[in-house]
């Protein structure tokens, strides 16, 4: 919690971190 929001950060690794999150 609160790591997505540095993913947010950078682009399309957001995408990869989300799914590998899920």
């Amino acid at each position: 919690m609160g790591q997505p929001v540095l993913m947010k950060s950078l682009p399309g690794v957001e995408d990869d971190h989300c799914m590998v999150k899920k």
